[in-house]
């Protein structure tokens, strides 16, 4: 999908009106190298520091790089106020802007999805001026502009946000592991892969956004600490708010965190975190009388499960084998872990 909308950008930018000037097409390239590097580095190096202080830099250096060049050029320049006035609003509103719109996006959500703003520039651009300036658009213009709108279209959907449960899982796990003690994003990244990792991946894509959510909810700090011979790093934290609610979460996990399986093997590894005996017994009674449901099962008919004998084929029954071999060695685990928490509680 990237390459189809880089494919759309090139015809954009000649539009079947350069024609004899074969460079014409790779300056769309150029720009989309020149853009990706920047934005891995943003994201690889400067993820946390405040993006306008970023912005700000980045254009300082850009303007003094330059500079001699455009001093080449300065008397075919018209110095006029209309052309002061132009080149500030320029820059300020629309380069400024939009670097600094650029830089918070792939700090949030990832240099992938903020590219696709870069993608849709061009027919924004085109737009404008059909609208503006009453400039003609060739029929390879506006089918290329629909080529870019559709590869952008399909990769942000692809390249969507985790949906709503999947975001409350990984927040869980991140509140979990700080309770234990701080640690920085990447050591952070590696314990909750080694936890989730085999189900759910765990991305920069989507752990970054959910620290910076967290953060922006207070349940999170950082700080930044000198790297191991390398740049500095940012350690999180968890603060008070933060550690109210993962007792929160763990005392009263909702129902898919008890039937779905990688949920809840998240909230099992936490669930040493709450101080209450009880509480802990609670929510391990819940997960036995979800496994006691007469109605679970992977095929069924009507409430009824299917027997082995009964399946269509081996394989289903293999399924059927795996989940009520694993549940009844998970009845007795939680049966003697009920009798260790509330003596009252034990399964026969």
């Amino acid at each position: 999908m990237p390459g189809l909308a880089l494919g759309g950008t090139a015809l954009l930018t000649t539009g079947g009106h350069a024609s004899g000037r074969s460079l014409w097409p790779l300056l769309p390239l150029a720009a989309a190298v020149s853009y990706a590097c920047a934005n891995l580095a943003v994201r690889s190096r400067l993820r946390t520091e405040d993006a306008l202080t970023l912005t700000c830099a980045q254009m300082t250096v850009a303007a003094i790089v330059t500079a001699p060049f455009a001093a080449v050029h300065v008397p075919d320049i018209a110095w006029s106020p209309a052309a002061w006035a132009a080149t500030a609003a320029l820059g300020v509103v629309c380069s400024g802007f939009g670097w600094l719109a650029n830089t918070v996006l792939v700090q949030r959500v990832s240099a992938v999805r903020a590219s696709l703003v870069s993608f849709a520039a061009p027919v924004v651009s085109i737009a404008l001026g059909a609208v503006v300036l009453e400039e003609r658009l060739s029929p390879l213009q506006l089918a290329a502009a629909g080529i870019v709108l559709t590869a952008v279209a399909a990769f942000g959907a692809m390249s969507r946000t985790p949906r709503r449960e999947v975001r409350a899982i990984l927040e869980l796990a991140i509140l979990g592991f700080l309770a234990e003690h701080d640690m920085h994003a990447y050591e952070l990244r590696r314990r909750i892969t080694l936890l989730m990792g085999h189900a759910r991946p765990v991305s920069d894509g989507s752990l970054y956004p959910a620290l910076q959510r967290m953060r922006r909810r207070g349940l999170l700090a950082g700080r930044t600490e000198p790297g191991e011979g390398g740049p500095a790093r940012q350690v999180f934290t968890l603060t008070g708010a933060g550690r109210t609610e993962l007792l929160r979460r763990l005392t009263g996990p909702d129902d898919l965190e008890i039937s779905d399986r990688n949920r809840y093997f998240v909230l099992l590894a936490f669930l040493h975190l709450l101080p209450s005996p009880e509480a802990q017994a609670a929510v391990l009674r819940r997960r036995l009388d979800f496994l006691d449901d007469p109605k679970r099962g992977f095929f069924a008919d009507g409430d009824r499960p299917l027997r082995q004998d009964e399946l269509a084929s081996p394989f289903q029954a293999g399924i059927q084998h795996i989940a009520r071999v694993t549940s009844a060695a998970e009845r007795d685990w939680l049966a003697g872990t009920l009798a260790t928490l509330r003596p009252e509680t034990s399964t026969p």
